[in-house]
């Protein structure tokens, strides 16, 4: 015992806690990696109770950018949802030039405003929004104010164009709707995991 106590120094004799639960971990594998998987899940689903503090959009940013943000935050301007809807002839011999296409935008247009939500709609015709091969055209808006949370109307009304057009297919993207579209999907993620 003194040759061992000798060969090891001014180290005390007893051995340090890492080396017992290594030793104890060597002995006991099937337990070990079930204790550190329990913990895993433990602190995974801890964290995830927890919740997440995020920083305000001013804050993320950097120099003249980041002081941006915080002078429009202070005097709460919000930026509007942006949204964009997509046109696109399915058939070759519908283009933007023909009456059918025409026809389907319009209807578009006349659908999304007659929801009240949406600012500063602008016409694909008008606005030079077509495309060069002449098979789509965007048409593009805001939404009013704390309108992102009706969003589900604007996609309705964009629906309902969308199956009064033949030849023609429509799909709205932006803002609101992704944001819309993710929450969907978190949603029906965490009631399958339930």
């Amino acid at each position: 015992m003194a040759r061992n106590h000798a060969a090891r120094g001014n180290e005390s004799p007893r051995r340090n806690l890492a080396a017992a639960l290594g030793g104890w971990s060597a002995r006991h594998r099937k337990t070990a990696i079930g204790i550190w998987l329990l913990f895993v899940v433990a602190t995974t689903l801890l964290g995830g109770a927890a919740g997440r503090a995020g920083l305000p959009d001013y804050r993320q940013g950097a120099g003249d950018s980041a002081r941006a943000e915080q002078i429009l935050a202070s005097a709460h301007i919000n930026q509007p949802a942006t949204e964009l809807v997509l046109v696109h002839s399915t058939a070759t011999t519908v283009t933007t030039a023909s009456p059918v296409f025409q026809h389907a935008v319009n209807r578009a247009l006349a659908e999304i405003n007659g929801t009240g939500l949406a600012r500063q709609l602008q016409n694909p015709y008008t606005s030079h929004l077509l495309s060069a091969d002449g098979r789509d055209a965007l048409i593009r808006f805001n939404l009013a104010d704390g309108a992102d949370s009706r969003v589900g109307t604007v996609l309705a009304a964009v629906a309902r164009a969308d199956a009064s057009s033949p030849g023609v297919t429509m799909t709205e993207t932006g803002d609101a709707s992704a944001n819309r579209a993710l929450n969907d999907t978190i949603g029906t993620l965490h009631g399958i995991f339930e």
